[in-house]
């Protein structure tokens, strides 16, 4: 399995993670980590890290459209 699977695997399934009940985010855990060989804590880290740059980019955007409509 190369980088590019693992990272279109894990980007499909993070809002199902994200929005889902424990009981879900465990399933998800253990699908994604059965595929990919990771632990569930290494799958835990990087659905947190791609939350975080899906955070940072959508603040990055609001605030250069404030930017551009001061100016």
């Amino acid at each position: 399995m190369n980088m590019a699977h693992k990272q279109g695997m894990f980007e499909e399934k993070l809002e199902a993670y994200l929005r889902g009940p424990k009981k879900r985010r465990s399933e998800i855990l253990d699908a994604v980590g059965g595929v990919s060989g990771l632990t569930r804590k290494g799958a835990i880290k990087r659905f947190r890290s791609m939350q975080i740059g899906t955070f940072l980019s959508m603040m990055h955007a609001k605030a250069t459209r404030w930017r551009s409509a001061r100016v």
